[in-house]
Parts: structure tokens; C-alpha cells; sequence
């Protein structure tokens, strides 16, 4: 999506916001949503409720509760803080599933209870939702390892570090991925596993890969994959950067700065404040009475070492903002 566009639906939503006042919608006094995301460990998790933070900001009556559980893949526990939520008499709900499948009671129970609910980044599956906003997952991976492969000469061996099993967000990147990587047939994907978007599991699988393959690339679904694939790359002896390309997803502060000092070539951004801002967004316009949009698609970039100042910047402010 071009930065023109996602300006006007911006506008658009303001102007919404504006203007609520005379449709004859009535709005109500006092709006409490809460933001359930699957961990502030993760800063893309982060950046999810800081967009949402942000956005409740302009509302004079929104109040923003952000709630997470420790790690990623704690479904049972996402489950149960998203119906205290609803016990505590939310009004909307806005929602990165930790598994799209295992997300749906969670769902059931707030349509029951006439609570909205937005499901960003990770799609929910076998349950019907008000709104559904994140990129395309395919899209931006196969962007992220064609610029990889490319990079290679369009040949050698290629590791896929793969997220959590069972969310959508990992299973389309990286079928993004493939499919990027077999536009090129001197490309060979030597491993495809997952690492549950875990640092020391991605040190780990990396680790256990390197035993039984040669590579000249890895590419992970998220920066803390990536981060950990680095420090078995490096006990195996790879120098990162030239004897390895490394793509990544995500824009922590860490992974930024190993951009920056050319160690690895291309991280991916999914506009992760954009998500969490239409998220809260919708879910306020829906408590109004509102209609919102059933799907939106939001951009992908993609960072090299030749852009990446401005979002180092941002990824640094946002590792200290207080929720």
C-alpha cells in the first residue's frame, strides 16, 4: 500500500472521528477497550499497543487497557485474559491471536457478550470477526527473500526459520518465503523449521541446522529468531554479513543496529503503530455504532542499511515508552 493511500485512510478516519457528533450516532460516555497482544517482550508486540496507545489519544472518553502474556504461544492464558476483560465489562476488544485456531473460544465469547472485537496481524480461523487488520504475509515475504536470494547471485543454500506453529503470521511469511527463494533455481532451502519466534529457540534450531547443513543464507520470520541464529552462526564460525546474508522481519533496536553496521541485510516492517491505531480505531467507531471495514491490508517496507536511521530512531523510542 502507498504512503499516499494510508494517508488518506488516516484522514479518513479523523475526519470519522470528527464528525461523530452529527450523524445522529449517539456515542457513549465512558469507552473502555482492552488491547490483548502476544507479548510486550516482542517489540513488534509493542509497537502494536503503542499505535493503539496513541490513538485512544485522541478521544477524550477512550480508556486503553494493554494486556499480554509473559511469551508467545500461551493461548490458554491469552484466553483467560481476554475474558476477565469481558467479566470486567470492556466495551471492545483489539487482538493478535497466539494461535489462529485456538483463538476462537475467546472470540465466541465476546460476540455472546455483544463486545467488538478486532483481530490484527494474526488472522483468526474457524470464527467470525468484526474486523481483521495486517499485510500480507505471502506478499512481504517472498519481497523479503527475493531481495535475499538476489543478494546471493540467485544461488547457494538457504535455512527458513519459521515462527510459532499454528499462527497465520507464521505460516504465510514463510510460504512468502518459498516461494520468493523458487523464483530462483540455483536456490536451495537446506531447512525450514520453526522456532516459535524465540530468540533462544532460534539459537537453538540454528545450532542444530548448522550440524547437518552448509549455509549461505537464513531467513527468519521475526527479528528475535534472527537475532539468536546470529550467535550459532558466529560459534560455527560464519562472519555475518559476508560469509551468510541474514533476512529478518520486525524492527527491534538490536536488529536495527545490525543493519545499520552492514552484518545483516534486510529486515522487514509492518507497521505495526498502524495496525494497533486502526485497531483501536475501528473497535471504538464499531462500540459507536459505526460501521467498519471487514478486512484492511496494511503496508510493508522493507529496510536496508541505505534507509535505516529513521526507523532505528523510532524502534529506540519506543523500547522506553511507558504503557
Amino acid at each position: 500500500m502507498k504512503a499516499r493511500k494510508v494517508l488518506s485512510i488516516l484522514i479518513g478516519g479523523l475526519l470519522v472521528i470528527a464528525l461523530l457528533g452529527f450523524t445522529g450516532v449517539q456515542a457513549k460516555d465512558k469507552i473502555t477497550v482492552g488491547v490483548v497482544v502476544k507479548t510486550m517482550g516482542n517489540p513488534f508486540f509493542r509497537e502494536i499497543a503503542y499505535g493503539a496507545k496513541e490513538a485512544g489519544k485522541l478521544y477524550d472518553n477512550v480508556d486503553v487497557i494493554v494486556q499480554a502474556t509473559a511469551k508467545e504461544g500461551e493461548i490458554v492464558e491469552q484466553i483467560n485474559i481476554i475474558e476477565n476483560l469481558i467479566e470486567r465489562g470492556v466495551d471492545g476488544l483489539v487482538i493478535t491471536p497466539q494461535n489462529s485456531k485456538g483463538i476462537a473460544p475467546a472470540i465466541i465469547e465476546a460476540r455472546r457478550a455483544n463486545v467488538p472485537c478486532i483481530v490484527v496481524d494474526t488472522e483468526a480461523q474457524d470464527v467470525e470477526v468484526d474486523s481483521f487488520v495486517g499485510m500480507d504475509n505471502v506478499e512481504a515475504g517472498m519481497v523479503i527473500a527475493e531481495m535475499v536470494c538476489e543478494k546471493l547471485g540467485g544461488k547457494g543454500n538457504v535455512a527458513i526459520l519459521e515462527g510459532m506453529a499454528g499462527a497465520s503470521s507464521s505460516i504465510l511469511r514463510s510460504e512468502g518465503f518459498r516461494r520468493g527463494c523458487a523464483k530462483f533455481p540455483g536456490i536451495k532451502i537446506v531447512a525450514d523449521q520453526n522456532a516459535d519466534y524465540r530468540r533462544d529457540v532460534g539459537q537453538r534450531v540454528m545450532a542444530d541446522i548448522l550440524q547437518a547443513h552448509h549455509v549461505d543464507a537464513v531467513i527468519c520470520c521475526n527479528d528475535l529468531m534472527a537475532l539468536g541464529a546470529i550467535v550459532s552462526l558466529e560459534e560455527a564460525g560464519y562472519r555475518i554479513g559476508k560469509d551468510v546474508i541474514i533476512g529478518s522481519y520486525d524492527i527491534s533496536d538490536e536488529i536495527l543496529e545490525e543493519v545499520k553496521a552492514g552484518r545483516v541485510y534486510v529486515t522487514g516492517y509492518h507497521w505495526g503503530k498502524l495496525q494497533g491505531w486502526w485497531g483501536l480505531q475501528f473497535a471504538v467507531d464499531m462500540i459507536n455504532g459505526l460501521p467498519v471495514p471487514k478486512r484492511v491490508v496494511s503496508p510493508h517496507s522493507e529496510i536496508t542499511k541505505e534507509k535505516v536511521e529513521p526507523y532505528l530512531e523510532f524502534a529506540k523510542m519506543l523500547k522506553k515508552y511507558k504503557f
